[in-house]
């Protein structure tokens, strides 16, 4: 019975060393997973935290960040991280247009002449333009103070006595003139006299 034990010794030494040899290898690989395993769960950082996970805008927030930046990042109105400037005031209105005036000057009387005859029962009136003035207003009359006084408005620098209205021969008339425009007239001109000559027989 010895030699027969010796032989099952002999023949179950291999597998005894093969099963010891196995139970090694498991009991590495079982201590090496644990690691592997903490491993995939901590990928990077502090140990024991945890990355937090982004909050992506949405709504009008998403749209200020895709049209409100460049690719930069910075804002398109400003540069260097200085802020846009402020649009410049509008002009100040232009200052309203002086109202008008009315005239100042005094007419000068050139025609007929101051103390002279004139030849024609319808004589024209002439006298030097007044600054500022649009128009012009004549009066004559036989009386020096002016009692029964005629007149004529004019826009020109000149007058005539309406054709109607001839003056009487062979006597005195008193004439003046002033200036106007839309704000009013001027002063009257100095009176000037003149006297009609008696027309010849036909």
């Amino acid at each position: 019975m010895s030699w027969i034990s010796e032989r099952l010794l002999l023949a179950a030494t291999p597998l005894l060393a093969a099963v010891a040899t196995r139970k090694k290898t498991v009991s590495k690989k079982s201590a090496k997973r644990p690691a592997a395993s903490k491993a995939r769960a901590r990928p990077s950082g502090t140990p024991g935290t945890r990355k937090p996970t982004p909050v992506r805008p949405s709504g009008r927030a998403a749209e200020r960040g895709k049209t409100g930046r460049t690719k930069a990042g910075r804002h398109p109105a400003s540069k260097g991280g200085e802020s846009a400037p402020s649009p410049k005031p509008p002009p100040p209105p232009p200052p309203p247009a002086p109202r008008p005036v009315a005239p100042t000057g005094r007419a000068i009387l050139l025609a007929p002449i101051n103390g002279q005859y004139t030849d024609s029962v319808y004589p024209k009136f002439r006298w030097l333009s007044v600054g500022g003035a649009t128009r012009y207003q004549v009066v004559w009359s036989e009386d020096p103070n002016w009692g029964g006084t005629l007149s004529v408005l004019s826009i020109a620098t000149e007058a005539a006595v309406p054709v109607e209205k001839p003056l009487r021969p062979n006597t005195i008339y008193y004439w003046r003139v002033r200036g106007g425009n839309d704000a009013g007239w001027g002063p009257w001109s100095p009176s000037g006299s003149f006297r009609v000559l008696e027309e010849p027989a036909a």
